[in-house]
């Protein structure tokens, strides 16, 4: 596009200089978000607990903090390698006599990244207290024995520990490294990265956030930033506004909002609600 120009008027010895124009690209994303048919539940299902035949292995495998791991984590053995071709031929067979049941889950991915055979054989085994077969009672009295119970002091609480690590923002701000979502990978910069006052924003939020389970203990912890397809924390207004609604006549009637919502809204329930 060429910068637009400004004709000289006739008092005017000298023309201006032309002025600059900003062009906005306009960018569209590459996905929409609409409902899913049954083949297309049925095409996720298939993709569940597909074994990897081609082998990859680990390369700079790290796990939390942790980079040195023995080679049986990297890599598989010949053995390996027979059993989950086996396992994967066994896998899709199963899939297409068994298409209502769920999918079979025969390897998963170990600290390294690499598939590891999961064993579902259930072999029968001599126990050393043969009484116990056949006599829930027997069961249950011997568990009872074994087993001492401390209730928590405050069972109704959720603890302190595991409320601290919800909601936690990130203020180191990791960029998202070659983002992916779904089949797509081409994302706009705002998706990917955070201006420096989104950052001041997620700083003062974690700031808050930190004050907040400090002072209301009790309270349900607070998520004031979730990550986006990218894998970047965003932070999430919770700002309620007053706002003027167009049928005031429905507020403090929950009949006439279920009426009104029903009147807006067709539901239209799965051919078999039940299955995958």
């Amino acid at each position: 596009m060429r910068p637009r120009s400004v004709s000289p008027t006739p008092m005017e010895d000298e023309e201006k200089p032309p002025e600059e124009v900003v062009v906005v690209p306009n960018i569209t994303p590459k996905w929409a978000y609409g409902t899913m048919t049954n083949d297309q539940l049925m095409e996720v299902k298939k993709q569940i607990g597909i074994i990897d035949v081609s082998f990859p292995e680990a390369k700079d495998p790290k796990f939390e903090e942790f980079t040195d791991f023995p080679p049986s984590y990297t890599t598989l053995s010949a053995k390996e390698k027979v059993i989950l071709m086996f396992a994967e031929n066994f896998r899709q067979q199963y899939n297409e006599k068994y298409i209502d049941r769920m999918p079979l889950i025969l390897a998963l991915k170990n600290e390294c990244g690499v598939q590891k055979f999961v064993s579902t054989t259930i072999r029968p085994t001599s126990l050393h207290y043969p009484d116990l077969i056949g006599s829930w009672e027997k069961i249950s009295s011997f568990v009872a024995d074994h087993i001492e119970y401390e209730p928590l002091a405050e069972p109704t609480k959720m603890l302190m520990e595991v409320k601290k690590q919800i909601g936690i923002i990130d203020v180191s701000f990791p960029e998202a490294k070659d983002p992916k979502f779904e089949e797509f990978t081409d994302f706009p910069p705002s998706y990917t990265t955070l201006s420096a006052k989104e950052k001041v924003i997620l700083m003062f939020a974690e700031n808050f956030r930190q004050q907040y389970n400090e002072k209301y203990i009790d309270r349900m912890p607070l998520i004031l930033a979730l990550k986006n397809e990218c894998g970047v924390q965003k932070f999430v207004s919770t700002t309620i506004r007053p706002t003027s609604l167009h049928y005031p006549d429905l507020i403090g009637s929950w009949e006439k909002i279920s009426s009104f919502v029903a009147d807006h809204i067709e539901y239209e329930p799965l051919a078999e609600p039940t299955k995958m």
